[in-house]
């Protein structure tokens, strides 16, 4: 039986649940196909949700967290294979207290 993927609402739903806040990016330290280092999510009140994986860049004599982001995946625009991978790092994040 094939597993449902989540709507884009649904995982930013999760994310909430693991006590995450919208808008604000989500230092990620787990392998992933995309390589990437960041995940951040927004839910808007005209029902508008956005889910992204990004990978930071460090400019050259800039201080930490000085740099660019470079958006590798947009939740509501992967095949169904990348959305149980990208679920899969939503999972294994912990709980933000």
């Amino acid at each position: 039986m094939r597993r449902k993927a989540l709507s884009v609402s649904e995982v930013n739903q999760l994310l909430l649940s693991k006590g995450y806040k919208v808008m604000r990016t989500i230092r990620i330290d787990i392998e992933n196909s995309w390589d990437a280092d960041i995940l951040s999510f927004e839910e808007y009140g005209d029902g508008k949700s956005y889910c992204n994986l990004y990978k930071s860049y460090q400019h050259e004599g800039c201080p930490e967290g000085c740099g660019n982001l470079k958006r590798l995946a947009n939740y509501s625009k992967l095949k169904a294979a990348e959305k149980h991978e990208f679920i899969n790092i939503v999972n294994q994040l912990p709980m933000n207290n």
